[in-house]
């Protein structure tokens, strides 16, 4: 088992530099291909809806903030917000 050296955290605002689609780091995944994707979950309404995480891979990516949203989760949590991981 490898060490993973994620080069975005949880919480930081990150772009996409083909869509412009800028996102807070939700999750982050290692493929046993060696591929690092991150789920970004973007800031802005739809509708009123908030709408879909966007699951992309790290050479796509582009700090747009660091630590843009902190979260305070009580070391005893062990489940997460989302039901599906990543897809694709």
């Amino acid at each position: 088992m490898s060490t993973v050296n994620f080069v975005y955290e949880n919480g930081d605002l990150l772009k996409d530099k083909v869509t412009g689609l800028t996102g807070v780091v939700m999750v982050r995944a290692e493929y046993s291909t060696g591929c690092h994707h991150y789920g970004i979950q973007p800031q802005t309404t739809i509708d009123g809806k908030e709408p879909d995480w966007t699951w992309l891979d790290q050479s796509r990516l582009e700090l747009a903030e660091k630590d843009a949203v902190e979260f305070n989760i009580p070391s005893r949590t062990l489940s997460g917000p989302v039901p599906t991981g990543p897809k694709g």
